[in-house]
C-alpha cells in the first residue's frame, strides 16, 4: 500500500515537473551576499553553476532500503555513504524537497539546489544518526508557518550541515528537535521573518565558521540543548528578539562569534537557565541589550565586546559564580554592565567606556570580586553596587562620570583597593550602610563635589593611603560610624573641609596630611573617645575645628601656615593637646565650653590663643597649661590668684581666670590673637602695654573694677582693640586704639556693660570708634576721634543711658554721635566736623532727655539731627558750614533750641516739623543767624520761629577747616578750599612745611583755593593765615599726604627646574619702584621669605623645596601697599640616581705628537657642572649639559700625568673617574726652545648640548740628555 502511495506521488510530480523546472533558481528569495567571516576559502553554498544541475522531482527517503531502491550511490557508511548530489529540487505543492527517515545509514547530500516554495520543509531528516549536507543551496519561499525549517531535523542524530547556504522567509531556515551531536559549519543561514537557526531538546550542538541573518525573533536560538559549542561564527539580527539565544544549555561553548543586532528586543547575545557557560572573543555591535543572562550558574565572558547598546551593554540576573574577564562595553544608553543576584561574581580586567547610565551595576552579589576594571565617561555613577557583602574591589578606573565615580550601599565587609577616580560631577566615591570595609592605596582626583563621603552605619572601617586632590566640596566626609581608622591618607586643594568626620565613635585618626583646603583641614563632630596623632595640616584656609566630642586625644600635630584658625575646640570635655605646632594667621588655638583640658608642649607662631567667654561659665576655664608658647614666648596662664603683680614683656600672652587685684605692666604683644584675656576677675590693673595686629588687644568678660592705663592698640581686619562684656566699673584711660579696620572693626566694644570711663585716648583708622551695645553709665571725656568707615559714638538699646561726651574731637567719621533709644545724654565742649551722615543724630521712641551744649559742630552733612526723641537741649553750641542741615528736628517734643549759633549751612540752618514752636527761651534771647536780616521774628522753616533772633556777621575773620588732602604723587589738580568769613577780609599766605607757598589779596569770590601739587612723596603740612583790612587773622592748619599712586614693576625668571637636594638654587626678578618697601616669597601660598627691597633685583632661594610642582610667587609692595606680583614654577625633582661615567682606557703617547686626547662620555637626566683636576691640583669648574668631554693631552712632559674628572647633576649626585697618561721621551739633539712657565691655556666649557673639550697645552724645558 505504501509503495501504491509513493508511486501516485511520483507521477504527480512528473506531470508538473515541467512547471516546477520553470521557477528557476531561488525564485522569491534572492541569496545575500557574504561577509567575510569564515575560515574556509569556499563559500557556502552549491559549488555547481545554474547549468550544472540535473532537474529532479521530491526526494522521498523512508528508510535504508529506499536508497538501495531509488539507486543512489554510496554503501551507507562512513567511508562511503549513500550521496544525493548535483540536483535541482524545486516544489511548491506541500512536499519536502529531501525528506530522509527512519535509517541508521550515513548519508550526503551535496552540491544541490533545493528550493521549497509551500508550507514544508526543503529538507527534512527523521529518525536519522549519520546524515550530512554539503555544499548545497536551500531556498524556502513559501508557506506562512513559522514553526518549519527550511531544513528540519527530528531526532536526527549527528547531522552535519557543511558549507551550507540556507534562505528562508517565514520558515526557520534550520529547525532541529530531539537531535544530538548535530554540528552546523562554514554555511550561511538566512531567516527573512522567523528564526535563522533553531535547536531544542537535542544534545552536543556545534556551530562553527557560520554566517546568519535574520530580521524577526531569534535569530539563533538553542534550547534545551547541553554541550552546545559556537565559534568562528557571526550572526546579524535586525528588528528582532536577539541574536543568539541560548535556553537550558549547560556546558555551552561560544567562541569568536560577532553579532550586529541594532532593533533586538532583548539581549544580542541571551542565555537563559544554562550553568557552565563558557563566553570568549564575543564581539556584538549595534544592539539593544548586548548580552543578557538569567539564571546561570557558572558562566564565564571574556575578552569579549558589546558597543553601541540602545540599553544595557551585559546584563546578568541570577548568576552565581559568573566570570567577566577581559570585557568592553563601549556606547550604551543604559549601564555599561547590570549584574544582580550573582554571588561569587568575579569581574576583572572590564572597560565601559561612553555610557550613558551606570559604567557597572551589581545589586545582591556576594562574595564577589571586580578587578582591573575602568569605567569612562560615564552620564551616571562609574561604579553602583548595593547589598553585595564581602566583596573585594581593586585596581579600578573611574574617569568621566555625570554623577558618582563608585556607590556602595548596604554592602558588608568590603575591601577596597588602588582605586583610581577622576573627574566625577558628584561624590567620586561614596558608602551607606557597609560596615567592617576597609579601603587603601586609592587617589580621588578632580570631583565637582565630595571626594569620599561615607554615611550611616559604615562601623568599623579602615581608611588608608588615599590620596585625595581637587574636590570642589568635601575632601573626605565620614559620618555615623563606630570604631574607625584614618590612616595615613593625603588631601590637597578641597573647596570645603579636607576631612570632616561627624558621629564618629572610638575614632582613630593618625598620620594623616592635608593642603590647601578652603574651609577646616580636619572637622571633627560627636566623636567620643577620638585618638588623633601625627597629623599634618599646611595652606588651609582652618585647621582642626572639634566640637562635642569627649575625652578626645590630639598629640603630635603640626598645623602650618593656615589663614585663620590653627585649631578650633568647642564643647569638650577632658582633651589631651599635647605636642602640637600652629602657625596661622587670625587664632593659633580657639576654645569654647571646654572642661579641664590638657595642654601640654604647644607652640603657637603667627598668632595666639582665645578663650571664647560669651555666656560660657568659670567651670570651662580651668585647664592646665604646660609649655606653652606664642611667637617663641610663654603663655602666662593665672588661675584663681590673689594680690599678684607681673611684668608683662615675657610673655607672648597673658589669660587671667579669676584673679583678684592682678597688676600686669609692659609688655609688647604681637600677633598674638587676644593680647590680654581677662576673664572671671576683679580689680585688674593693665598697664604700659602695646597689642598689634590682634583680634582683640584687651578681652574682658564677666570682670569688675578693670582698669586699662597706657595700653596702644593697633589693630587688624574686624578687630576689638578692647572689648569688655558683662563687666562693670571699667576704665581705659590714655590709651591709643587705631586701625581696627572694616564693618567689624571697633577702637572699644561695650556689652551689657555699666559704669564706663574712657579718659583722654586717641581712637582712630577703625570701622567704629566706640560701640556701646545695652551698656549705661558711660563717660567719655578728652578723647580724639578721628577717621572711622562708620560711627565716633554709637550706642543701642534701652539700657544706653546717662552716657557723656565732653571735650573730645571727633573728625572725618560718618555718624559723629549715634544713638538709638539712649535717655540722659550729655553732650558738651566737644568739636565734630567732617561727618558725611550728621554730626549728632538721636533717635527711638525712648531716646530721650538730652543735652547738647557747648559744642563746635562744623562741616557735616547734618549739624544735628534728631528724629522721635523728647525733652532736648540744644544750647549754645557753634553750629556753622554743614552741608545740608545746621538743626534737623523731626517727631520731637519739648525740645528746645537757643543760644546757638547757626550759620552758613549749605539747605537750611533750621528743620522743625513742629507747628508753632518756638527756637528761643521765651524771654529774651535766640539763637545767632548768619542769614538773619532784622527785624524779628526769625522764621526757622515755616512752622518754627525765633523770636529773639541775633545776626552772626564776625567782624574778625573765621574759616573753615577743610578735610586733610591725600593725592597720588605726580598728580595734578589737587586743591585745598577754604571758606572764610569776615566782614572786610584782606589778604591771606600759605606756607607749607614752613616755607612759603603762596599768598594773595582777597578777590570777593567767597573763597580761597590753593593749589597745592608738586609736593614731594610724604606728609606735609599747610598753614594758612587769612587778614581782614585791620590785620584781624584766623589760621587754619591742614595735613597733606602726598602717597605713591602706581605700582611696582616686576619682571621674573622663566618656569624653571630645581632638585631636593640641590644647593644654590636661587630666582631672580627685576623689580622697580620709586619707593620700595616690603616683598614676601610665597611658595604654594605659604610664606618663604620676606624683606625690604630696592629697585634693581630681589633673589629668592628655592633650595629645600619638596617633589612636584611648586607655585613660586614673588610679591612686592611698595611704601603705599601698591604689589605687583610674579609666579614662576619650579618642577622640583627628587633625583637620587647618580650619573654614569665611562672609564677610557689609559694613554701611552711619544713626546711631542699631536692628536692624544681623553674622551669621557658620562649621562645623567639631570647634568649640571664637571671639574677636572690635573695630576691633583684643581684644573677646571664648568657646565656640563649631558654630552661628552674631551681633555687634549698633547704637549705634555715625558712622565706619568692623571687626569680625574668629577660630574654633578643638579642634585649634587656625582660620579669619578681617572686616566692615567705615559708620556714617553724622544731624543732631541737641536737647542730647546726658551723656558716656559707651565700653563693651562684654553679651557671650553660646555653648555647644554654641546661636546665639552678641554685643551691642555704644556710646554716644560727639556733637559739636554
Amino acid at each position: 500500500m505504501r509503495n501504491k502511495i509513493a508511486v501516485s506521488i511520483i507521477v504527480t510530480i512528473l506531470v508538473l515537473q515541467p512547471l516546477i523546472v520553470l521557477m528557476g533558481v531561488g525564485a522569491g528569495c534572492t541569496p545575500i551576499e557574504m561577509s567575510s567571516g569564515f575560515t574556509s576559502t569556499q563559500e557556502p553554498g552549491s559549488r555547481l553553476g545554474s547549468g550544472e544541475y540535473t532537474n529532479h522531482v521530491p526526494i522521498i527517503i523512508d528508510e535504508t532500503s529506499d536508497f538501495v531502491y531509488q539507486g543512489w550511490p554510496g554503501s551507507g557508511t562512513e567511508i562511503n555513504p549513500y550521496t544525493i548530489a548535483g540536483l535541482r529540487i524545486v516544489a511548491d505543492l506541500d512536499l519536502v524537497c529531501i525528506s530522509i527517515r527512519n535509517t541508521t545509514a550515513h548519508f550526503l547530500i551535496q552540491d544541490c539546489y533545493i528550493e521549497q516554495g509551500s508550507d514544508i520543509a526543503a529538507i527534512h531528516f527523521l529518525n536519522t544518526t549519520h546524515g550530512t549536507i554539503q555544499y548545497t543551496t536551500v531556498n524556502s519561499t513559501g508557506g506562512t508557518s513559522i514553526e518549519m525549517g527550511a531544513i528540519y531535523l527530528y531526532n536526527a542524530n549527528n547531522t552535519r550541515v557543511d558549507h551550507t547556504a540556507v534562505y528562508a522567509y517565514e520558515h526557520m531556515a534550520y529547525y532541529a528537535e530531539y537531535s544530538t551531536s548535530l554540528v552546523s559549519e562554514f554555511s550561511y543561514f538566512e531567516s527573512t521573518n522567523y528564526r535563522a537557526m533553531r535547536v531544542v531538546d537535542g544534545e552536543s550542538c556545534t556551530i562553527d565558521n557560520c554566517e546568519f541573518y535574520n530580521w524577526n525573533f531569534y535569530c539563533v536560538n538553542i534550547q534545551a540543548t547541553n554541550y552546545t559549542t559556537v565559534t568562528n561564527s557571526q550572526i546579524y539580527s535586525d528588528t528582532a528578539v536577539s541574536g543568539l539565544a541560548i535556553f537550558e544549555c549547560d556546558f555551552t561553548t561560544i567562541t569568536n562569534l560577532y553579532i550586529w543586532a541594532p532593533g533586538d528586543s532583548q539581549g544580542a547575545l541571551n542565555i537563559d537557565s544554562a550553568d557552565h557557560v563558557d563566553v570568549t572573543s564575543v564581539t556584538i555591535d549595534s544592539c539593544t541589550i548586548g548580552v543578557d543572562i538569567l539564571t546561570c550558574t557558572g558562566v564565564s565572558i571574556q575578552d569579549s565586546s558589546v558597543s553601541d547598546a540602545g540599553s544595557d551593554g551585559i546584563v546578568m540576573s541570577n548568576v552565581p559564580f559568573v566570570t567577566l574577564l577581559r570585557c568592553d562595553v563601549t556606547g550604551t544608553i543604559g549601564n555599561g554592565i547590570d549584574i544582580t543576584n550573582a554571588p561569587n561574581a568575579t569581574i576583572r580586567e572590564c572597560t565601559t567606556t561612553d555610557v550613558f547610565g551606570r559604567g557597572l551595576r551589581m545589586s545582591s552579589s556576594d562574595n564577589s570580586t571586580i578587578q582591573l576594571c575602568s569605567f569612562t565617561d560615564v552620564g551616571d555613577h562609574g561604579l553602583y553596587v548595593t547589598t553585595s557583602s564581602d566583596l573585594l574591589v581593586e585596581d579600578i578606573t573611574i574617569f568621566e562620570s555625570s554623577n558618582m565615580g563608585a556607590f556602595f550601599d548596604s554592602c558588608d565587609r568590603p575591601v577596597l583597593s588602588n582605586l583610581d577616580i577622576s573627574y566625577t560631577m558628584d561624590t567620586a566615591l561614596e558608602f551607606s550602610n557597609s560596615p567592617n570595609g576597609s579601603i587603601v592605596d586609592t587617589n580621588i582626583m578632580y570631583s565637582d563635589s565630595n571626594g569620599l563621603y561615607s554615611d550611616n552605619g559604615c562601623d568599623y572601617w579602615f581608611f588608608s593611603n588615599l590620596n585625595i586632590q581637587n574636590t570642589d566640596s568635601i575632601g573626605f566626609y565620614l559620618r555615623d560610624a563606630v570604631e574607625c581608622d584614618i590612616v595615613n591618607n593625603y588631601i590637597r586643594n578641597t573647596g570645603d573641609n579636607g576631612f570632616r568626620l561627624d558621629m564618629v565613635e572610638n575614632l582613630t585618626f593618625t598620620n594623616n596630611q592635608v593642603f590647601d583646603c578652603e574651609s577646616d583641614a580636619i572637622s571633627i563632630s560627636d566623636a567620643w573617645l577620638a585618638y588623633i596623632v601625627d597629623n599634618y595640616i599646611q595652606d588651609c584656609d582652618y585647621g582642626l575645628a572639634m566640637d562635642t566630642s569627649d575625652n578626645a586625644t590630639i598629640m603630635n600635630m603640626d598645623i602650618i601656615d593656615v589663614v585663620y584658625i590653627g585649631m578650633n575646640l568647642y564643647d569638650m570635655a577632658y582633651p589631651i593637646i599635647s605636642n602640637i605646632e600652629i602657625s596661622a594667621g587670625y587664632r593659633g588655638i580657639e576654645m569654647g565650653y571646654l572642661y579641664l583640658g590638657i595642654f601640654d608642649n604647644i607652640a603657637i607662631e603667627g598668632a595666639g590663643i582665645h578663650m571664647n567667654a560669651g555666656s560660657v561659665p568659670l567651670t570651662y576655664f580651668d585647664h592646665t597649661f604646660t609649655g606653652v608658647t606664642v611667637n617663641g614666648l610663654d603663655v602666662y596662664y593665672g588661675k584663681h590668684l590673689e594680690d599678684v603683680s607681673i611684668a608683662g614683656n615675657t610673655y607672648g600672652q597673658i589669660i587671667l581666670v579669676n584673679c583678684t587685684n592682678f597688676n600686669v605692666t609692659g609688655g609688647s604683644f604681637d600677633y598674638c590673637s587676644t593680647a590680654v584675656h581677662v576673664l572671671f576677675s576683679e580689680q585688674v590693673l593693665l598697664r604700659d602695654m602695646s597689642s598689634s595686629h590682634n583680634t582683640y588687644g584687651a578681652y574682658v568678660v564677666y570682670s569688675d573694677n578693670v582698669s586699662i592705663i597706657n595700653f596702644d592698640v593697633y589693630g587688624k581686619l574686624n578687630a576689638m582693640n578692647i572689648y569688655a562684656s558683662y563687666s562693670d566699673d571699667f576704665e581705659i584711660i590714655d590709651s591709643t586704639l587705631t586701625r581696627a579696620t572694616g564693618t567689624g572693626g571697633h577702637g572699644i566694644y561695650l556689652n551689657y556693660c555699666a559704669v564706663v570711663d574712657i579718659i583722654s585716648c586717641d581712637i582712630s583708622y577703625s570701622g567704629k570708634a566706640i560701640y556701646a551695645y545695652w551698656t549705661g553709665n558711660v563717660t567719655m571725656v578728652d578723647l580724639d576721634i578721628r577717621h572711622m568707615e562708620s560711627y565716633g559714638v554709637h550706642a543701642w538699646g534701652d539700657a544706653c543711658d546717662y552716657l557723656i561726651l565732653e571735650n573730645s574731637s571727633i573728625y572725618n567719621v560718618t555718624r559723629g554721635v549715634y544713638s538709638d533709644q539712649g535717655q540722659y545724654w550729655t553732650i558738651r565742649g566737644n568739636t565734630i566736623s567732617h561727618c558725611p551722615a550728621a554730626g549728632l543724630e538721636f533717635g527711638g521712641s525712648n531716646g530721650d532727655f538730652g543735652l547738647i551744649e557747648s559744642n563746635i559742630i562744623e562741616s557735616n552733612r547734618d549739624g544735628i539731627y534728631i528724629s522721635s526723641s523728647d525733652e532736648y537741649v540744644i544750647a549754645n553750641n557753634t553750629i556753622r558750614w554743614n552741608w545740608r542741615y545746621g538743626i534737623y528736628i523731626a517727631g520731637s517734643t519739648n525740645t528746645e533750641v537757643m543760644y546757638n549759633i547757626i550759620a552758613f549751612s549749605g539747605t537750611d540752618d533750621g528743620i522743625d516739623d513742629r507747628v508753632g514752636n518756638f527756637w528761643d527761651d521765651g524771654v529774651s534771647l535766640g539763637n545767632s543767624w548768619s542769614d538773619f536780616t532784622p527785624p524779628a521774628p526769625y522764621n526757622v522753616d515755616g512752622n518754627t520761629q525765633d523770636r529773639y533772633p541775633q545776626v552772626y556777621a564776625p567782624t574778625t575773620p573765621i574759616v573753615d577747616h577743610p578735610m586733610d588732602l591725600w593725592y597720588a604723587e605726580f598728580s595734578t589738580g589737587n586743591e585745598i578750599i577754604w571758606q572764610p568769613i569776615d566782614d572786610s577780609l584782606g589778604s591771606w599766605t600759605v606756607n607749607i612745611d614752613g616755607a612759603f607757598w603762596a599768598s594773595d589779596a582777597w578777590d570777593f569770590s567767597g573763597t580761597i583755593v590753593v593749589n597745592v601739587d608738586e609736593l614731594s612723596y610724604g606728609q606735609h603740612i599747610l598753614d594758612i593765615i587769612i587778614y581782614d583790612v585791620d590785620m584781624n587773622s584766623v589760621a587754619d592748619t591742614v595735613y597733606i599726604h602726598v602717597f605713591d599712586g602706581d605700582a611696582p614693576e616686576i619682571s621674573g625668571p622663566a618656569n624653571t627646574l630645581a632638585f631636593v637636594d640641590g644647593t644654590g638654587q636661587t630666582l631672580t626678578w627685576a623689580v622697580y619702584d620709586l619707593h620700595p618697601g616690603q616683598y614676601e616669597v610665597l611658595v604654594d601660598d605659604a610664606v618663604a621669605a620676606s624683606g625690604t627691597w630696592t629697585a634693581g633685583t630681589v633673589t629668592a632661594s628655592i633650595d629645600g623645596l619638596t617633589a612636584g610642582i611648586r607655585v613660586v610667587q614673588m610679591w612686592i609692595y611698595d611704601l603705599d601697599s601698591n604689589y605687583a606680583m610674579d609666579t614662576v614654577l619650579v618642577q622640583v625633582i627628587d633625583d637620587n640616581t647618580v650619573p654614569t661615567i665611562d672609564h677610557p682606557d689609559d694613554l701611552e703617547i711619544m713626546e711631542g705628537t699631536a692628536g692624544n686626547k681623553i674622551v669621557w662620555s658620562p649621562t645623567d637626566d639631570y647634568p649640571d657642572t664637571f671639574t677636572v683636576t690635573y695630576n691633583g691640583s684643581a684644573f677646571v669648574s664648568a657646565s656640563w649639559g649631558g654630552s661628552r668631554i674631551t681633555v687634549v693631552v698633547d704637549g705634555l712632559a715625558p712622565g706619568v700625568h692623571r687626569f680625574s674628572i668629577t660630574v654633578y647633576d643638579g642634585s649634587g649626585n656625582s660620579a669619578s673617574d681617572q686616566v692615567d697618561v705615559t708620556v714617553i721621551a724622544v731624543e732631541v739633539t737641536t737647542t730647546p726652545p726658551p723656558p716656559v712657565d707651565v700653563g693651562l691655556l684654553l679651557i671650553v666649557g660646555a653648555i647644554a648640548g654641546t661636546i665639552v673639550v678641554v685643551v691642555i697645552a704644556i710646554y716644560v724645558l727639556k733637559k739636554r740628555s
